[in-house]
């Protein structure tokens, strides 16, 4: 018998589940966020979003980092990445030195992420940028071609206010 109670009330609250989310989602189909269903006025509800300043500009695709500074994301070209501590910064600098002396034009960056020692190349706003130098690499050291890669980046650049006289 109690078995039987027991089917019946899950039976049940199936149907009240089923019932209730097909209520929300008939109210709610208008809406394209959650933020937006919950400012609606028949829901009675009001949202406050409330965050810290870091926290706007880690969300933001132009973040401000320091005065005068603001980080935007790049493409740059990735040479080389290795975790041995005994023998990544050596080689790292040593591949440096070789690409600074064949493409003087082109930044370059050795940078230790922990446990990551790594020599990326260039600051390109656009995929097909990178693309570009990264064949021109690959010419000029086929030793390297193999761990050579495109990856997304970070990158610091100075923000100039004009003053129109």
């Amino acid at each position: 018998m109690k078995t039987a109670y027991r089917l019946l009330l899950c039976i049940f609250a199936g149907f009240a589940t089923n019932a209730a989310m097909a209520q929300t989602a008939a109210v709610a189909d208008g809406d394209t966020s959650i933020v937006q269903y919950l400012e609606r006025r028949d829901t009675g509800g009001e949202v406050k979003i409330v965050q810290p300043v870091a926290l706007a500009q880690r969300l933001s695709r132009t973040a401000v980092t320091q005065a005068g500074q603001r980080s935007l994301t790049v493409y740059r070209v990735q040479l080389f990445s290795d975790n041995r501590s005994t023998t990544a910064k050596a080689e790292a600098d040593r591949r440096a030195a070789r690409v600074r002396e064949a493409f003087a034009d082109v930044d370059v960056y050795v940078t230790f992420t922990s446990p990551f020692w790594r020599l990326r190349v260039g600051n390109f706003r656009s995929y097909e940028d990178a693309n570009k130098i990264l064949h021109e690499l690959k010419a000029a050291f086929p030793d390297m071609a193999s761990e050579m890669r495109i990856v997304r980046d970070r990158a610091n650049v100075e923000v100039l206010d004009y003053i129109n006289d």
